[in-house]
């Protein structure tokens, strides 16, 4: 965004991002923009146009976030690298909770986080994160409040009333408020009473802000509502008018910057925060730079925490290591950081491999993360020299404790009706809910690094038993919420409903046998393993065809791959309710394993309770009997055996 004309006498460019959430605040704010061009920049759309205040001229890029905290902080990060802006500007529309009219203008002093606290079994324990707009601006635009000159930017016909700035703080969170009387706004005015409007973005936009220190922010919000009565005072405009107000704020807050002559924050200029993986030594390998070994995690967080990550690392070196620090970058957020990397076009075609067969369901740009190769080979360091087999598994457990922990954040967010599954909320019956949930925190004491590693490798359908390098990158961020939290609330429903069913006598069939394939009808982890296996390097649901078309694609294996005697034979096909013929089983006897799916009739079976789960469980496993039995009409005669024992495949 830097003028590229010659000249002295050239007016000075300085320059500015404006952050808009919907398309009506974009709209507003591109009226005071000369010629505003489009540009593509890592994958999101701006207009930059020009605003001329006399001494300077003004740069603006414009770019559009989308509702929430979340995308509106991916968004203004990117905007902050790619334009290198003094000012950041978030304009848009809000709910007025009290003291201001439609029309009217809220200068953010501070944005709250109202979401954030601490659920307890009957009560939620409010914690409070407030972040701050830029004092200079704040108090700039305060100074508007007392001076009408900024109306002369105001661009849509009112037919009543004058617009007035407010100063004050603004609540931030996931939800569109649409009444006054509704349980949330309550919960506003009760907990964060000198709110005086809400809206969704502004706490994501001044997250991003605030780790940029060479940057000021403000958010400004035109209000468009009172909440009360939202559709109507839409339609009537009202929306146009806030935003009008906001974009009216917002330049004329830019043109305040060049005539009071406030000019650009200093910052001492700094080299960009790196992380550094490399050799320093026959066989050792260190890791430094700006996130620590034992937070390697912070690269799968939005915004990232780095701007460029060295891997001085050979791709001939330990698969064990190559294989850690794949998963590390195809879990990263698409253009996250950029990557600079020995070997860079070998390290690349793993990388598109990784992609393609471990997460089918990433975009194929993903794959174009700005891999290159180093300008710089890592420096030393300070770390820690370990071997590459240890970084390697220090790396993995540290990845490992990450995706537990958004694991668990998802599951209990399920159960207690606060997370959406695919973009649904799902309701469990409340006895069933704490049900679940004891099971669940007894299979988290109960886990040790191994058997959260199969628990993980089973959620994902990621278990590779040929031992490939490859297995277990799917295993990450990108998996957590579409297919291991919905796979978990299945496996601990199976486990909790389904023995009465799956085991008649009471007591499942299946004892613990490590990494082996098994069933997952057991209230205890230890009973819990997969039978999930690759075959032709393509993952599950590239083989189990005819469960394409449902709207859930995770999947819980019951069977697959197994040898077997026959007593264990005859047992295993109990469970779903028909003994097997007399035979022995082959890997290629179950060409197909027995399949349970999270569809919607197990979404609405939870919503029932116990007892629709166990109806539920019941008629998907009759249904299944007869396709299973099919396969083992083929089976060899059995090998003699003296005693029930698993015999791994």
């Amino acid at each position: 965004m830097h003028d590229s004309a010659a000249g002295a006498s050239a007016v000075p460019t300085r320059n500015a991002v404006v952050l808009t959430a919907v398309q009506v605040e974009t709209m507003a704010v591109l009226r005071h923009l000369a010629n505003p061009q489009q540009v593509m920049r890592r994958g999101s759309l701006f207009h930059v146009g020009r605003l001329s205040c006399g001494a300077d001229d003004w740069s603006v890029a414009v770019g559009e976030t989308g509702a929430g905290n979340s995308t509106a902080a991916l968004v203004t990060e990117r905007a902050i690298t790619e334009f290198e802006p003094e000012v950041a500007l978030f304009v848009g529309i809000a709910g007025g909770v009290k003291d201001v009219s439609i029309g009217d203008v809220v200068i953010a002093s501070g944005v709250y986080r109202y979401e954030s606290g601490k659920v307890e079994e009957n009560r939620f324990l409010v914690r409070p994160h407030e972040l701050h707009s830029s004092t200079t601006l704040s108090s700039l635009a305060g100074g508007l409040a007392h001076d009408a000159a900024w109306r002369a930017r105001l661009k849509v016909r009112r037919i009543e009333g004058k617009p007035e700035i407010f100063l004050g703080r603004v609540a931030a969170g996931e939800k569109l408020v649409a009444s006054a009387k509704s349980e949330l706004c309550r919960f506003l005015r009760e907990h964060y009473n000198d709110a005086i409007a809400v809206e969704m973005e502004g706490y994501g936009f001044l997250d991003a802000v605030n780790h940029n220190e060479e940057v000021r922010g403000l958010v400004v919000r035109g209000i468009s509502d009172l909440l009360d009565d939202k559709a109507a005072t839409d339609a009537r405009g009202s929306q146009d008018i806030a935003a009008d107000s906001a974009a009216a704020v917002a330049f004329e807050i830019l043109a305040r910057m060049t005539s009071l002559g406030v000019r650009p924050k200093v910052s001492p200029v700094s080299p960009p925060p790196a992380v550094q993986i490399g050799e320093v030594g026959p066989g050792r390998f260190v890791w430094s730079g700006a996130v620590p070994l034992t937070e390697a995690g912070r690269l799968w967080s939005r915004p990232s925490s780095i701007s460029v990550m060295r891997i001085g690392v050979p791709h001939g070196c330990s698969p064990a290591l190559r294989h850690a620090l794949l998963r590390l970058l195809c879990h990263a957020p698409e253009d996250a950081f950029d990557v600079e990397i020995l070997d860079c076009s070998d390290w690349l075609t793993d990388y598109r491999r990784c992609l393609k067969e471990m997460l089918p369901s990433c975009r194929d740009q993903a794959v174009f993360r700005r891999l290159r190769p180093p300008t710089t080979l890592p420096a030393a360091g300070s770390g820690e020299p370990l071997t590459a087999d240890d970084l390697a598994q220090r790396i993995e457990l540290v990845l490992d404790a990450c995706t537990m922990r958004w694991l668990d954040e998802g599951v209990q967010g399920v159960l207690d009706g606060r997370e959406p599954l695919h973009g649904c909320f799902v309701e469990v019956d409340p006895a069933l809910a704490a049900r679940l949930r004891t099971v669940w925190e007894a299979w988290k004491d109960g886990m040790n690094t191994q058997t959260r590693r199969h628990f993980f490798e089973m959620l994902a359908a990621v278990h590779d038993a040929g031992g490939h390098p490859q297995a277990g990158i799917g295993i990450g961020q990108q998996t957590v919420r579409d297919c291991m939290v919905p796979a978990t609330i299945l496996a601990l429903a199976v486990a909790e409903c389904g023995d009465a069913i799956m085991h008649p006598t009471g007591d499942g069939p299946l004892k613990p046998h490590g990494a082996a394939p098994g069933n997952l009808a057991s209230p205890t982890l230890r009973g819990h393993s997969s039978g999930a296996q690759r075959v032709k390097g393509k993952p599950i649901e590239h083989w189990i065809d005819t469960l394409t078309h449902l709207p859930w694609q995770c999947r819980i294996v019951m069977l697959g791959g197994l040898r077997s005697s026959r007593q264990l034979t005859q047992l295993r096909q109990q469970l779903i309710g028909r003994v097997a013929p007399s035979g022995r089983l082959t890997d290629s006897s179950l060409a197909r394993p027995i399949t349970l799916t999270f569809d919607e009739a197990f979404a609405q079976a939870l919503a029932g309770g116990i007892h629709d789960v166990e109806s539920h469980l019941r008629t998907v496993l009759h249904d299944l009997r007869d396709e299973q039995a099919k396969y083992l009409l083929t089976v060899s005669p059995p090998a003699p055996t003296k005693q029930l024992v698993h015999e791994p495949s």
